[in-house]
């Protein structure tokens, strides 16, 4: 798989594997394979017990697709048209979020969304990214045409691999900084140049229309690079 530098080998295949892991896990989610469930406590797996929960999760609600990031008594829901924020209410089991007329009620794998007066009937996608965040990545973006990935790793760094795995670079962390609407992130070693724009806006990937949190540009020594990216786990850096 990818680590904290690429080998250099065979990139072309393994980035090929990192942009159909969204797919692969939409077309999971279709036939019916059980994902892991965002609830705490359902069906341990002792053997991930080192591996940070997710941050967001993805779910498929028939023709609308969400991600739902919760915090605290919270849970930020992120659509293709809106975003919402509902507290947490009581709930008999699960655990449920409402306001005024909407409503997200999570039990495992599944969950009821209500909006604008309509049930929705959602199921989880399986999440793509559990070896990255057993490897510390706490955030990872990726886009097509061409394609490319990006790993946020604050203990080594921003690795892209570009141009369908043809191109790499590795340049420092450097602390996000945080402004209305977006975060960005630059640095460089000497030879490349990075910066990275996230923005809080719900994201499709242009090629398996797998959801993702956030919307990002990636600009590499002068080039720019369109994409999707998700927060990988609690606790990551602000903005991300």
């Amino acid at each position: 798989m990818y680590h904290a530098v690429m080998s250099r080998t065979a990139p072309s295949l393994l980035l090929l594997c990192l942009l159909c892991l969204p797919c692969l896990a939409a077309c999971a989610g279709e036939d019916g394979a059980a994902p892991s469930s965002p609830q705490d406590g359902d069906r341990p797996d002792p053997s991930a017990a080192s591996i940070p929960r997710p941050a967001a999760f993805a779910f498929a609600c028939g023709e609308l697709a969400l991600v739902a990031m919760p915090e605290d008594d919270v849970v930020q829901i992120r659509m293709p048209d809106r975003a919402l924020t509902l507290p947490q209410v009581p709930a008999a089991s699960g655990a449920k979020y409402e306001r005024d007329e909407a409503s997200f009620w999570n039990k495992g794998d599944e969950a009821t969304l209500v909006l604008d007066g309509r049930e929705y009937a959602c199921r989880l996608v399986p999440d793509p990214f559990t070896e990255a965040r057993g490897r510390g990545i706490v955030f990872r973006a990726l886009g097509q045409e061409p394609g490319w990935v990006l790993d946020l790793e604050p203990a080594t760094g921003l690795h892209l691999v570009y141009d369908y795995g043809e191109q790499e670079a590795t340049v420092p962390f450097t602390v996000p900084v945080v402004g209305p609407g977006r975060t960005r992130i630059e640095s460089g070693n000497g030879r490349d140049e990075i910066a990275v724009v996230i923005e809080p806006r719900f994201c499709a990937d242009a090629m398996s229309g797998a959801p993702f949190p956030t919307t990002v540009t990636v600009t590499v020594n002068g080039r720019t690079l369109q994409g999707c990216g998700a927060r990988l786990v609690p606790g990551a850096p602000p903005g991300l």
